[in-house]
């Protein structure tokens, strides 16, 4: 999987359709924000009251203090997590077809498609996204190692929503399985996808963590103003370069895709139409192409290596 060939056609892709995007990602995510304050409204309150006590200490609450608030606050809803978890996991699946079809198609995502792509997937969206849930769920649970599991096992399982919409009529555990097929192997290349467009808004970090130690010095006021512009500045950036890390997926997706099953074909037949590859914008590395399957490339007039 070639990473520069997927950042150009992601970049080439977006051209005049980022705002558009963004609004629509805006208005997923704040629904999905909405959802979880509902079913987890103890957790956000805890938060409210640490900041609260703080202001109203005129000093910081110690560390081991905050966390038996928030431990106290949080750890009696872990199934509305759960919850809450799955559901916005059928809206952002909604969002992730729509999107797919729209990258293939080199349309604009619309509104009216994510939901549309819920209501003709729900059943299958539901259950496929409460098992993802589930595993990543569970596996966040064990300590130590728990985070490290879920992290991989969502990169494992990211391609089980986008199946549903290229593999109809298969049984449920399908999608689990043949996600975890197509990742075998390219985990650490989705990370990157993912590092790649994460670096810009990382730089507001340091911002808030300067924010959070000026705090502790008791410069409230300054501390506070860099804290919450530093916030402000994660959102920002975040806000534009999620939807390169959300289409950059879903042409991964294609890529790994449409390469093991014309690839397979390939194999069988001692030939591969590269010129077919080229059209479905798939981007494959040649070499790992004649390594792996030991076969000859055609390329016509049309298309140059």
């Amino acid at each position: 999987m070639e990473l520069k060939i997927i950042f150009g056609q992601t970049k080439e892709y977006l051209k005049g359709k980022l705002v558009s995007l963004i609004l629509i990602t805006i208005v997923i995510g704040g629904l999905s924000l909405l959802i979880d304050m509902l079913l987890n409204a103890s957790a956000y309150s805890t938060t409210v009251s640490v900041f609260t006590q703080q202001m109203q200490r005129g000093s910081q609450m110690r560390t081991a203090e905050i966390i038996d608030v928030i431990t106290e606050g949080t750890s009696k809803f872990n199934i509305m997590k759960f919850i809450s978890l799955t559901m916005t996991s059928i809206l952002s699946s909604g969002l992730s077809l729509e999107l797919l079809q729209s990258v293939r198609l080199d349309q604009k995502v619309k509104i009216s498609g994510v939901f549309q792509k819920v209501r003709d997937n729900f059943t299958t969206i539901l259950v496929v996204s409460t098992a993802v849930s589930a595993i990543t769920w569970l596996l966040d649970l064990i300590p130590i190692v728990g985070p490290i599991l879920s992290i991989i096992a969502t990169y494992a399982l990211s391609f089980s929503v986008y199946l549903i919409i290229d593999t109809k009529d298969k049984r449920f555990d399908y999608f689990i399985k043949e996600s975890y097929d197509l990742t075998n192997g390219n985990k650490f290349e989705l990370f990157l996808i993912n590092l790649y467009y994460s670096l810009v808004p990382l730089i507001a970090l340091p911002v808030i963590f300067v924010g959070y130690l000026i705090i502790f010095t008791k410069l409230y006021v300054v501390g506070y103003a860099l804290v919450i512009i530093g916030i402000i500045m994660l959102s920002v950036l975040g806000i534009k370069y999620i939807p390169y890390m959300m289409v950059a997926r879903a042409k991964a997706y294609d890529t790994l895709f449409y390469g093991k099953y014309f690839l397979k074909h390939a194999s069988e037949s001692g030939s591969l139409d590269w010129c077919w590859l080229n059209e479905k914008n798939i981007s494959l590395d040649l070499n790992w192409v004649r390594y792996f399957y030991a076969i000859e490339i055609h390329v016509s007039d049309s298309f140059a290596l």
